[in-house]
């Protein structure tokens, strides 16, 4: 239930400017720019701090001016265009020494562009950009089963080093061409070298941002270096657990991850916060059976998911309630219990942020679905019912599904329910309501294509 993410912290506030307020901004800064000219032209030793900047000019003014120019081109390039880069190196960096160690690459993203290996299809797809920092997010996932027991602590060190690894090494390369280049290419070649370098070392330093629910690379090999029991085993399996979120469908997950989440199904203990644990693993199994088109293996993770919610009637933990959701799913779609199925989805915790959720809209529309198909005098409202529920769930998962592949599988569901529904519809004659919004703008397109052939 988990993935990947990177978010701005709310109290990190956009600055905007109003239409009215551009001139003056404007104004600011080409005074800005005469003073810092000016100051340039004057002064030989403010002069000397723009040494790097490869412009010159006979004219004092004319070659600060230029100079200022090229110099805020050339940051800007760095930031716009090399930062992002070196972030990138960064990620291919994490994700090339584990896999050259021996892990499996499930999954690595680079900025806007999603690869996925393992998938049977769609192994690059274009993610959309919702904001500035989405240019630099970065992230990688692993498999280690294919690692004996031993070294499998020596693989998450190794892929945890390789991305600041990475960067030192083209900080290197770069630092090599740099002596063979000259001009805007020998500065672009030595701004390469500086920021990979920063990366590198910043990556390395122990540190956190909660805001940002980021832990450095540092940080990570810390606990994996010093702390090698307990502590390394636990960072571990966080990263381990993140192979199960992520863009993969449950089809495209390795099988011998099946065989550790039943083991560590076994060894979680019997108590609340090991209840959800417990419930989380149950969770990915049943979805797993389901995407593989084997029922009997959903049907015996359904069993399972019950005697846990057995357990803890009155819980409002978020994954004892994605419990009662997916049982609720199993019920409507392939056992056609609706009242079984709206009994689990009334269960469900009004504080634990499930009934908001697109995996809940699947689960009542598939449940609606069930209760469409029994033979009543109803049944023409029922089918609306359900159509009208598949396209809220199709609303709330549409964006979703583009990164994250449980997503997909509910989505392909609702898709599969929301085709049913039309075809009893037509079969039954049953007609779509036109709304008021619908009639007005008809009505005005009328309107619009009568004048236009009047005209």
């Amino acid at each position: 239930m988990r993935r990947p993410t990177i978010s701005l912290p709310t109290l990190v506030r956009k600055p905007e400017l109003s239409r009215a307020q551009l001139p003056h901004a404007a104004g600011a800064v080409a005074v800005l720019f005469a003073l810092a000219t000016a100051v340039m032209s004057l002064s030989s030793s403010v002069h000397a701090w723009f040494d790097w900047v490869p412009v010159s000019n006979d004219q004092i003014v004319i070659d600060s001016a230029l100079t200022l120019l090229m110099a805020i081109f050339l940051l800007v390039i760095a930031a716009a265009v090399i930062l992002p880069l070196t972030m990138a190196i960064h990620t291919i960096g994490h994700a090339t020494a584990g896999h050259f160690f021996g892990m499996r690459l499930l999954a690595v993203r680079v900025g806007p562009v999603l690869f996925t290996p393992w998938t049977v299809g769609n192994r690059f797809e274009f993610l959309p950009i919702s904001g500035k920092t989405d240019l630099m997010t970065g992230w990688s996932q692993f498999d280690d089963s294919p690692l004996p027991t031993w070294k499998r602590l020596r693989g998450w060190q190794v892929m945890t080093v390789g991305g600041s690894g990475m960067n030192l090494l083209i900080s290197l390369v770069f630092s090599i061409m740099s002596i063979f280049a000259s001009g805007v290419t020998y500065v672009l070649f030595r701004e390469m070298v500086w920021l990979n370098l920063a990366v590198c070392i910043v990556n390395l330093i122990p540190f956190a941002l909660p805001a940002f629910e980021f832990e450095s690379d540092g940080k990570h090999l810390l606990a994996l270096v010093l702390d090698a029991d307990d502590g390394a085993d636990a960072l571990i399996e966080k990263l381990r657990d993140q192979v199960v979120v992520g863009p993969l469908r449950p089809a495209s997950w390795p099988r011998e991850r099946e065989a550790a989440w039943e083991a560590k199904l076994r060894q979680t203990p019997s108590t609340a916060e090991g209840r959800a644990e417990q419930m989380e693993t149950m969770v990915y199994l049943f979805l797993q059976g389901i995407d593989r088109g084997d029922i009997d293996v959903a049907w015996r993770w359904v069993q399972a998911m019950h005697h846990v919610i057995a357990m803890d009637r009155e819980s409002d933990d978020v994954a004892i309630d994605t419990g009662r959701v997916m049982c609720a799913l199993h019920a409507a779609r392939w056992e056609k219990n609706a009242e079984s199925a709206q009994t689990l989805l009334d269960s469900v915790s009004t504080t634990s942020g499930m009934r908001f959720s697109g995996w809940y809209a699947a689960a009542n529309t598939a449940s609606l679905w069930a209760a469409a198909t029994a033979e009543s005098p109803e049944i023409a409202s029922r089918l609306l019912a359900t159509r009208a529920g598949a396209e809220v769930a199709i609303g709330q998962l549409r964006n979703p599904a583009r990164l994250h592949g449980v997503d997909q599988l509910m989505l392909g569901i609702v898709r599969a329910i929301e085709g049913d529904v039309e075809v009893e519809m037509q079969r039954r004659s049953i007609a779509v309501p036109v709304t008021q919004e619908q009639t007005a703008t008809e009505t005005a397109a009328a309107d619009v294509f009568g004048q236009q052939a009047v005209a």
